[in-house]
């Protein structure tokens, strides 16, 4: 079950979305599946993002963490929750494509393995995005960690073994201006 401190943020990223400026011509918007590839897990869920000038904006997301097998730690493969609210810009490369690069936090709600547990980090992101169709877009954001809790490291599973340090989003969304 999500702790206080966990839905409190949860409802201020919705409201955050929700009450986005009114649309301009500058102003876009959209809603993605978003999946993150991370070994040992499958972390997936719903982001967001509101542009409000041609260049900066922000983006948000809700992922729900399980373990790909059942763990001998813990009971059941469900891990929590990942919020994550992040201040981008946006380059346009041509009509069809986007970079996008920005920071922010990454919020780990670990409630699956303890109510009172959470971590929390700071992602160097880098985005590269192809529009499909005018609305239609595909993406990949590639995460690294400036800053995160004790126990928070990407690239470093239960045992200890390492691999790329990186978190790596991958996703589909519609957009509207």
């Amino acid at each position: 079950m999500p702790s206080t401190r966990s839905a409190l943020a949860l409802a201020l990223l919705t409201a955050s979305l929700a009450h986005a400026p009114p649309a301009s011509a500058d102003t876009r918007a959209g809603l993605e599946a978003e999946g993150l590839l991370v070994q040992d897990k499958v972390i997936a869920g719903i982001s967001g993002y509101v542009f409000f000038t041609e260049t900066f904006g922000i983006d948000g997301g809700f992922q729900l963490m399980f373990l790909d097998e059942e763990s001998r730690r813990l009971d059941g493969t469900f891990l929590g929750g990942l919020l994550t609210l992040h201040l981008v810009a946006g380059f346009p490369i041509g009509d069809q494509a986007m970079i996008r690069v920005g920071t922010g936090i990454d919020y780990y709600g670990l409630w699956g393995i303890d109510d009172e547990e959470s971590k929390a980090a700071m992602p160097l992101l880098a985005e590269a995005r192809v529009y499909v169709t005018e609305g239609l877009s595909v993406f990949v954001q590639p995460r690294y960690y400036l800053f995160s809790s004790d126990g928070l490291e990407p690239g470093v599973d239960f045992d200890g073994d390492k691999t790329t340090p990186l978190v790596i989003a991958v996703g589909v969304g519609g957009e509207w201006r």
